[in-house]
C-alpha cells in the first residue's frame, strides 16, 4: 500500500489519516489538518508538518499517546483547541513565529513535556494551555504576553520559577494552582490584575519578587492570610 493512500485529502484539507507509520511527513499539498485528523492514533512517534500547512485543527493529534516529536514549519498561523492534548510521550515540539491564533488546552496532560520555547509573537497564553504538564520544569514567557488565562499552568508540579513580563496585565483564575514546586514568582509589571486562586499561597516556600513596594505589601498581606487560613481566595487589583 502506498503511504499516500493513508491520507484522505480533499482540496488541500487533510481530513483523516488511516496509516500505521511511526514517522509521518505530511504531504506538501496539505494546507489544513482538519479537526480530529490523527486523533487517538497509537502508532505515530514523529510528525513533520510542511510549509504549505496553515491550520492545525481542533483535536488534530489528540490522544496520540506515543507521539514524541512534532516539527511545525513556518507557515502555520492557527493551532486549534486540544490539538496536541493527551500526547503522553510528547517531549519535543517546535512552534514557529508564524503562529498567531491559539486554541485552549493545546498541550493539556502532556505529561512528558519538560521544556518548550514559546514563539516571540504570542500575546495571550490560552486557558489550560499546559494544564497537567507535570514534568514541565521551565518556561520562558515572551515579553509581549499581555494575558495569561485561567488554568494555563495548573498542575505543573515540577515548575520551579516563573517570570511575569512587564507587559502582562492579567493572570486568570487558577493559573498556577497546584504548582507545588514553584518557589519564585517575579512580577515585572506594575499594572496587573491577578485573579483568585492564581497561585498556591499556602505554599510557604513560594516567594514573590517585585520592585513595586505597594504590590509587595499587598501580596505579603494576602499570602499571610492564606497561610493562617483567614482567606479562601484573594485578588490583586491593578491600581498601583
Amino acid at each position: 500500500m502506498n503511504i499516500l493512500d493513508s491520507f484522505k485529502i480533499d482540496n488541500g484539507v487533510l481530513l483523516k489519516y488511516s496509516g500505521n507509520q511511526e514517522t509521518i511527513v505530511i504531504p506538501y499539498s496539505v494546507k489544513e489538518i482538519h479537526d480530529n485528523a490523527f486523533r487517538n492514533n497509537l502508532d505515530i512517534k514523529k510528525v513533520d508538518i510542511p510549509l504549505s500547512c496553515e491550520i492545525i485543527g481542533d483535536y488534530a493529534f489528540f490522544g496520540c499517546e506515543v507521539l514524541e516529536e512534532v516539527n511545525i514549519a513556518y507557515g502555520v498561523h492557527t493551532i486549534g483547541s486540544y490539538a496536541f492534548s493527551d500526547c503522553y510521550k510528547l517531549r519535543r515540539i517546535i512552534i514557529p513565529n508564524s503562529v498567531t491564533n491559539y486554541g485552549d488546552a493545546i498541550f493539556m496532560n502532556d505529561v512528558s513535556l519538560r521544556k518548550i520555547d514559546l514563539p516571540s509573537t504570542i500575546q495571550s497564553i490560552p486557558a489550560s494551555f499546559f494544564d497537567g504538564c507535570i514534568k514541565l520544569k521551565e518556561i520562558s514567557i515572551p515579553k509581549d504576553v499581555k494575558i495569561i488565562n485561567r488554568y494555563a499552568f495548573q498542575g505543573c508540579i515540577d515548575l520551579l520559577r516563573i517570570n511575569i513580563p512587564l507587559e502582562t496585565r492579567f493572570i486568570g483564575d487558577f493559573t498556577f494552582h497546584n504548582c507545588h514546586s514553584l518557589k519564585s514568582v517575579t512580577i515585572n509589571s506594575r499594572h496587573i490584575s491577578i485573579q483568585q486562586y492564581s497561585f498556591d499561597y499556602y505554599n510557604k516556600k513560594l516567594k514573590f519578587k517585585t520592585k513595586y513596594n505597594e504590590m509587595s505589601l499587598q501580596i505579603e498581606e494576602y499570602q499571610n492570610k492564606w497561610q493562617k487560613g483567614v482567606n479562601n481566595w484573594w485578588k490583586i487589583s491593578e491600581k498601583f
